[in-house]
């Protein structure tokens, strides 16, 4: 039997039991403290969190940028809170932010590119309003007849001011 002092903080039946383990194995107690438990969970996560941000169509920039060469650019009426809500719907999971976020920012080269500076708000309307299902046909020939007033209207406005065409 062997004697430690008390201030070690070892007991006698700690001893004993490691002793018995090393009788019964011929080995040393594996570690058992800490360690990830659930990094396959964490992995599987991840993995599902890449696939998600894969699925959106992205586009290149139009622009050589050399400071941020391969960026890519999701539409400008995304950002990562509404992906992290789709991620969650489609999968039924919750899932931080946090963790989504950092998927998406660390994996990833990807920004969110900004609306056309140079598109009239008007014209944008009218396009999603032509190319709304839910419409008739005359509903249909109406906005397209409204649509093209409009241009109308622009080219005369450019013109009066004596600039170039936009359209």
């Amino acid at each position: 039997m062997f004697l430690f002092p008390k201030d070690e903080g070892i007991s006698e039946d700690r001893v004993s039991r490691v002793a018995q383990y090393y009788a019964e194995t011929a080995g040393a107690r594996p570690e058992r403290r800490g360690g990830a438990r659930h990094s396959e969970e964490q992995a599987r996560r991840r993995q599902l969190i890449v696939e998600h941000v894969q699925s959106f169509t992205c586009r290149a920039s139009p622009y050589g940028r050399r400071g941020a060469p391969g960026r890519k650019y999701l539409p400008s009426d995304l950002n990562v809170r509404k992906m992290h809500e789709l991620f969650e719907a489609q999968n039924n999971a919750q899932t931080s932010y946090s963790l989504y976020y950092s998927v998406f920012s660390k994996d990833f080269n990807l920004g969110f590119g900004h609306p056309a500076t140079d598109a009239c708000t008007d014209c944008a309307k009218y396009k999603l309003r032509i190319a709304d299902p839910k419409l008739t046909e005359t509903e249909k020939r109406m906005e397209s007849a409204s649509f093209i007033l409009h241009r109308r209207r622009a080219r005369v406005f450019y013109d009066l001011l004596g600039m170039p065409k936009v359209m």
